[in-house]
């Protein structure tokens, strides 16, 4: 499978998970039924045969960084956000505690909630984009 095909599937999978509710700390057993932010990155590239780490801090360290450039954006890259519930490391001192997933078209996908509040939802991406705690921005699939 090449990349831009893993993509056009992450992409497919992540739509056709908006409307599954959130839940913060979700375990594996209960995706694709629902998911928190990372739970539901973790899941998107794992179907495409990428593993990556179920929390986002971890998950911020994966694949290459991105200039914070809306045009540079590609299908697939993620945003990295400090969030309410943030981790910290040396890398990310002022932690990281949410993720979003670009899907093109200017839309992004993220689950985002409080438990039993909340849902996988597409949004626009500048809505993202202009967040202050937007931190990182990271590519996993190779251009």
């Amino acid at each position: 499978m090449t990349n831009k095909s893993k993509v056009e599937r992450l992409v497919r999978l992540a739509r056709a998970q908006v409307g599954r509710p959130y839940y913060y700390g979700v375990k594996v057993t209960a995706q694709p039924r629902m998911f928190d932010c990372s739970s539901l990155v973790q899941w998107l590239y794992q179907k495409g045969g990428i593993k990556l780490p179920r929390r986002s801090l971890e998950q911020a360290a994966q694949g290459r960084s991105v200039r914070r450039r809306i045009e540079l954006l590609q299908p697939g890259d993620l945003l990295f956000f400090t969030g309410e519930y943030g981790h910290y490391d040396p890398k990310y001192p002022q932690g990281i505690g949410h993720v979003a997933v670009y899907v093109g078209d200017k839309k992004a996908i993220h689950a985002k909630g409080v438990n039993g509040n909340g849902k996988v939802k597409v949004v626009p991406i500048i809505k993202l984009w202009r967040r202050p705690d937007l931190v990182a921005i990271r590519r996993i699939f190779s251009s």
